[in-house]
């Protein structure tokens, strides 16, 4: 049993990081505009592609430029991103192995002092 609740833990916590940075530089995702800007700034240019929700907020289609830093981004970050990940499953998966959970907080204090000396 513990050894599944393990498994489950670790897909669930798997790919954390690294799946935000990718979501929130999406780089063909559209990019939130308040709509009193849209009309100052973006009327001119009609060829933008854009969408106006009700709630005053528009989005707008990313340029060129915005595609490239979301591609920059994806690209320089995902191996830190994915070293966090794989960090935060070893430290889980070594809570697990040595038995120091919610239930059991002493087993947390002594696999740091442990780790201390």
């Amino acid at each position: 049993m513990r050894l599944f609740s393990l498994i489950i833990t670790c897909v669930i916590l798997s790919g954390c990081v690294t799946r935000a940075v990718w979501k929130e530089n999406d780089p063909n995702g559209f990019v939130e505009v308040r709509e009193e800007i849209f009309e100052k700034e973006m009327r001119g240019k009609i060829d933008v592609p854009y969408y106006k929700l009700s709630d005053g907020v528009v989005y707008v289609k990313r340029s060129g430029l915005s595609k490239f830093k979301a591609y920059a981004v994806r690209t320089f970050s995902t191996p830190f991103t994915v070293t966090v990940d794989i960090i935060s499953f070893g430290v889980i998966g070594s809570l697990y192995v040595t038995g120091a959970t919610a239930a059991n907080p002493r087993a947390i204090v002594e696999m740091g002092n442990a780790m201390v000396k």
